[in-house]
């Protein structure tokens, strides 16, 4: 199993961590420092890859995408973006899908942004399209204006792709 610690991190210090724990046996954990002074961010941080052998995760706080090898987490590639939703991993296409925003924002500015009324219209998001193996990035499409909210991005029939914002439903063609 991999997960993360200091996940929702409202007023919590220090670093990030991912671990891999085998269920199958006794043998100890592997732990891993993603970030070192700043906490991560997000409840579902972790995503595994199959066909690329690799856990992929993100770290809002420190706008920072990562994919890791699933056996001894080392770096396999990272890229610097503001995402702020559910990464997912289309494993058949050989694409992961993120957000981007055109800054970052300190994580209470985000929360408090959480409620009805948009705090950040001067911000901008994209959809992105990375490839699995490389990180490099395969498209990037504009979304408009937009607060910063978690949601899911959602794969669809036909290389459709669902991205929520706080006020409306985009859907992209990946």
């Amino acid at each position: 199993t991999y997960y993360t610690d200091n996940t929702f991190p409202v007023h919590l210090k220090g670093g990030y961590h991912l671990y891999r724990k085998s269920l199958g046996d006794t043998s100890p954990q592997l732990t891993v420092d993603i970030a070192t002074s700043a906490p991560g961010y997000m409840f579902f941080s972790t995503v595994i890859d199959p066909a690329t052998n690799s856990v992929l995760l993100w770290d809002t706080q420190n706008s920072q995408v990562e994919s890791r090898d699933l056996d001894d987490l080392s770096l396999n590639w990272g890229t610097n973006i503001f995402n702020t939703d559910c990464i997912v991993v289309a494993s058949d296409r050989g694409h992961v899908y993120a957000t981007d925003h055109s800054e970052p924002l300190a994580l209470m500015d985000m929360l408090r942004s959480a409620g009805r009324r948009p705090t950040f219209d001067h911000v901008s998001k994209d959809f992105l399209v990375l490839d699995a193996t490389s990180g490099a990035e395969l498209l990037r499409t504009s979304l408009g204006k937009a607060s910063p909210v978690a949601s899911m991005i959602v794969p669809g029939m036909n290389n459709d792709v669902f991205v929520a914002l706080r006020d409306r439903l985009f859907r992209v063609c990946a």
